[in-house]
C-alpha cells in the first residue's frame, strides 16, 4: 500500500494497459468491418444489429461466470485463459464462412473480453500503492478507449486493400500477451494472502 512506484509497477502497469487497448480493439473491429460483411454474407440491418449484440451478452455472462472465478483460482491463470479466449474468437471471426459462424465467433470473443475486464483491474488495484489505484485502474479504463481509437486507425488503412478479414487477424495478437503474463505477471499478492 505504501511501496515507492518501482520499475515493477510500470511493468504491471502498461501490461495491463495494452491488455485493455486490445480488448477495446478487438471489441470495436466488428463495427469497421460490418459494411463489408453486410455485402459478403447478404445480411439484413436487423441481422447486422444482432452481431454486436450477441457480443455484448458474451460480455454479460463472462463478466457473471469469470469474475467469482478469479477470486478463486487467482488473477494469473484467469488473465491467460481470458486471453486465449478472445483471441480464439477473433480467429474464429476472420475465417467465417457464414453469418451463423461468426455470431458464435462473436460471442466467444465477448466472454473472452469480459472474462479480462475484472482480472485486469483486479491485478492494478491489488497492486497498486493506495495513493495511485486511482490512477492505475483508471489507465486501465483509459486503455479500452485508446483500443477503440487504434481500431478506427488500423481499419482505415486495413480494410479498404485488404478487407474486412485483415482486422480480425490482426485482432488476433492478444494470444501473444498470454506469453507476458505467462512470463512475467506474478500473481496477486493479496490473493495469495487469501489462500489458506
Amino acid at each position: 500500500d505504501s511501496a515507492p512506484m518501482s520499475g515493477f509497477l510500470w511493468f504491471i502497469l502498461l501490461g495491463c494497459i495494452i491488455a485493455q487497448v486490445l480488448d477495446g480493439f478487438d471489441f470495436e473491429a466488428t463495427s469497421f468491418a460490418l459494411p463489408l460483411l453486410v455485402k459478403e454474407f447478404h445480411i439484413t440491418p436487423t441481422q447486422a444489429g444482432a452481431i454486436g449484440s450477441v457480443t455484448n451478452i458474451g460480455l454479460l455472462l463472462g463478466a457473471l461466470i469469470f469474475a467469482p472465478i478469479s477470486d478463486r483460482l487467482g488473477r494469473k491463470p484467469l488473465f491467460q485463459w481470458a486471453l486465449a479466449t478472445y483471441a480464439f474468437g477473433t480467429f474464429l471471426s476472420a475465417i467465417a464462412p457464414n453469418y451463423a459462424f461468426l455470431l458464435g465467433a462473436r460471442f466467444i470473443t465477448g466472454v473472452g473480453i469480459s472474462a479480462e475486464f475484472p482480472v485486469a483491474f483486479a491485478l492494478l488495484a491489488e497492486y497498486a500503492p493506495t495513493r495511485l489505484r486511482h490512477i492505475f485502474v483508471g489507465s486501465g479504463v483509459a486503455g479500452y478507449s485508446v483500443g477503440w481509437f487504434v481500431c478506427a486507425v488500423v481499419a482505415t488503412a486495413v480494410v479498404p486493400t485488404f478487407g474486412w478479414r485483415a482486422l480480425f487477424w490482426i485482432g488476433i495478437t492478444p494470444a501473444l500477451m498470454i506469453i507476458y503474463v505467462r512470463r512475467y505477471v506474478p500473481e496477486s499478492v493479496r490473493f495469495l494472502s487469501t489462500l489458506k
